[in-house]
């Protein structure tokens, strides 16, 4: 479900609080402790960090952790890279071995909107984690050399960055119907225009999906199996009719024979 992650989210905030309550005061506690759903960044002392895990995996027997520690002074959390130098942290963006910079190609049928978030996503990421002007500058000249395999021009990339720049400025005002409409090239375009003229949000959605053009391989059950069915039944003995819900259609009109 949708909520999942949050629900996850509140259980290990709540298994974080409980793991700081019942830490013995001689333990060493850590300098940094950061959690985000079930990953958790933490700075301690390396001698501490065995009995530390031993005490976060007693707190609660179905939540167990695994440890990594930092190799050549850095560490992966999520997708940030987080690097000692000279007794301070910086941060850069984390990129797996199996990334291979492909996303949704320019020339692919989707509307300008979802092209221009894959090149905002990547150029804000770079922006909001990376901590230093040349981490920065190196990470967004990979973004566009990425953009550039997958056919983005380099005057649409400009824009989305200049776009990015003053992010604030666009978030300000928050539209007063949002509309989502199916999604044709060269056709859809017209009536979403219309609809930001009325301050209303468009979000263009896929006119066909996969799942349309597969058959169904179940067959439709019957009407009378399904349950929690109303159901309108004469009955036999009186001039009365009986309206109501069952659980069991298939059964229900034999108790009014």
């Amino acid at each position: 479900p949708s909520h999942a992650p949050v629900r996850v989210q509140a259980h290990g905030q709540e298994h974080a609080r409980r793991a700081r309550r019942t830490l013995a005061a001689p333990a060493p506690t850590p300098h940094q402790h950061q959690a985000h759903i079930d990953d958790c960044f933490c700075v301690i002392e390396k001698g501490a960090l065995e009995a530390f895990s031993a005490h976060l995996n007693s707190v609660e027997t179905s939540i167990q952790f695994t440890t990594e520690v930092e190799v050549s002074g850095r560490l992966p959390f999520l997708d940030v890279l987080v690097e000692r130098k000279n007794g301070r942290l910086s941060f850069g963006v984390f990129r797996k071995a199996t990334n291979t910079g492909r996303y949704l190609h320019y020339k692919s049928v989707h509307p300008a909107c979802h092209k221009r978030s894959v090149a905002a996503s990547l150029i804000q990421r770079a922006h909001r984690i990376c901590s230093s002007d040349t981490d920065r500058a190196s990470d967004l000249s990979k973004v566009r050399s990425e953009l550039s395999d997958n056919g983005y021009p380099i005057n649409f990339v400009r824009s989305v960055e200049h776009r990015t720049r003053n992010f604030a400025s666009y978030r300000a005002v928050q539209p007063q119907a949002r509309a989502a409409i199916p999604y044709v090239p060269g056709v859809s375009e017209a009536p979403a225009r219309a609809l930001r003229t009325l301050d209303a949000h468009v979000a263009h959605a896929p006119a066909r999906k996969p799942k349309h053009e597969l058959a169904h391989v179940k067959d439709p059950p019957k009407k009378e199996k399904l349950p929690g069915t109303a159901h309108k039944i004469p009955c036999a003995d009186r001039d009365h009719v009986h309206i109501g819900e069952s659980g069991n259609s298939e059964r229900r009109p034999k108790d009014h024979m």
